[in-house]
């Protein structure tokens, strides 16, 4: 029995360190790619300094290209040919580096907030987020199961005069470079996880 709790304790200690290690922002690469319950298929198509160029992301423009920074903060969306995609078609847009929804390197009980402006439909509103990575934890969905951050995101913000507040839950996996799970308590946003993926 002493030797079972030995065991233990020794595993423990080596595993330890290695979840204590803030985890830098993924090195992507061309044909990287994501598929979600959701029915999203996300892939690297283009590197752009060191900065991934995504088709995908967006669900109600498939064929739209999200422009990241290595945060992963969206630069800009264009289409196929690079030209600048109209934002009224777009039901929500996050644009520009003050959307710090990652802020690399992660670490479990690591916070931050920041306030920007989105576009719903085009038309700008403010938003204030705060993040903590509440923990680093095992996940399972289809694609199989990952060790990942689970960062909950509380946002706050004004409609038709009348204070509204939510909260996202992401669970970012090193392994997969990308959330493997997500779940929202806004209205009308639907859970979803990874169901195949293929990193390099």
């Amino acid at each position: 029995m002493r030797w079972l709790v030995l065991a233990c304790a020794v595993a423990v200690a080596l595993e330890s360190p290695a979840l204590a290690q803030p985890v830098a922002a993924p090195a992507y690469a061309v044909g990287d790619s994501w598929a979600y319950t959701d029915g999203r298929q996300i892939a690297v198509v283009k590197m752009d300094d060191g900065a991934p160029i995504m088709a995908g992301p967006l669900a109600v423009c498939p064929a739209c290209l999200v422009h990241y920074d290595r945060n992963l903060a969206i630069r800009k969306v264009t289409d196929r040919a690079g030209k600048p995609v109209e934002a009224a078609k777009i039901d929500f847009l996050a644009l520009g580096p003050e959307w710090k929804f990652y802020a690399f390197p992660l670490q479990v009980k690591k916070t931050w907030s920041f306030s920007a402006e989105g576009l719903l439909r085009g038309k700008p509103q403010r938003f204030d987020v705060s993040v903590v990575v509440a923990a680093l934890e095992d996940v399972e969905t289809k694609a199989g199961r990952f060790k990942a951050f689970k960062m909950e995101r509380t946002w706050t913000t004004t409609q038709a005069g009348q204070p509204s507040k939510f909260t996202d839950i992401v669970w970012f996996a090193p392994s997969a470079k990308f959330p493997v799970k997500f779940q929202s308590s806004r209205a009308g946003v639907k859970p979803g996880e990874l169901t195949a993926y293929k990193v390099k």
